[in-house]
């Protein structure tokens, strides 16, 4: 009977087992990969740079200006006409300036005729009236033609009533008439100098200034 049984047991078909599906030549068998490795970014550092302090370049300083030189502001300019295109003319204002009051001359040592019209010829400049002044002092010129202070005292009335061309020559007539007078003289070229200025001849003044400054 036991062989019977084994018998029986071995008639019976073998058992086979079937193969896991495949997917395409491959296991269907999920396969869990391994996580990919993070990538690391490889940041270039450069070198730090030597700090450079850039300066702006420095301008050389500029020349003091005299603070001590006088302004000028000119009262009566005269104006200056010049030609244009046209037939037109147009009037330009030149620097003239002030003429400061000249000082005076001690008259000494003179004939009464003389000293009489002198006085007189005070009393109209201190009055305004210069005109009357220089006639007296013409009259008193007639007596003594070559009287350097009477001349330089017509030079300065002249000045005064805004004639600098005659002031100009009667001051240089009196300045050679003034032989031995050093202070007159001086005054003299000082006169010229402002009747220069009057002209608008700057070189001329400062040429008179310089004279003077020598006696």
């Amino acid at each position: 009977m036991v062989l019977a049984v084994l018998q029986f047991g071995c008639a019976e078909k073998p058992i086979r087992k079937e193969p896991a599906p495949v997917h395409r030549g491959k296991a269907h068998a999920k396969v869990k990969q391994a996580p990919a490795a993070p990538k690391t970014i490889e940041v270039f550092k450069y070198p730090e740079a030597a700090e450079i302090q850039l300066q702006e370049p420095v301008a050389p300083p500029k020349p003091a200006l005299p603070t001590d030189i006088p302004s000028i502001q000119p009262e009566n300019p005269l104006p200056i006409t010049t030609p244009e295109v046209g037939g037109q003319t147009s009037t330009v204002p030149t620097l003239v300036l002030p003429a400061p009051a000249m000082p005076d001359v001690v008259m000494s040592n003179m004939p009464p005729a003389i000293l009489a019209l002198v006085n007189e010829a005070d009393q109209n400049v201190a009055t305004g009236n210069f005109e009357s002044a220089a006639v007296k002092i013409e009259r008193a010129l007639r007596i003594d033609s070559r009287n350097a202070k009477l001349t330089y005292k017509l030079a300065n009335i002249r000045l005064k009533q805004e004639q600098p061309r005659l002031a100009e020559d009667l001051a240089k007539k009196a300045e050679l008439l003034a032989v031995g007078d050093r202070e007159l003289k001086r005054q003299c070229w000082l006169l010229i100098a402002q009747c220069k200025r009057l002209q608008n001849d700057l070189p001329g003044a400062l040429q008179a200034e310089v004279n003077a400054s020598q006696l």
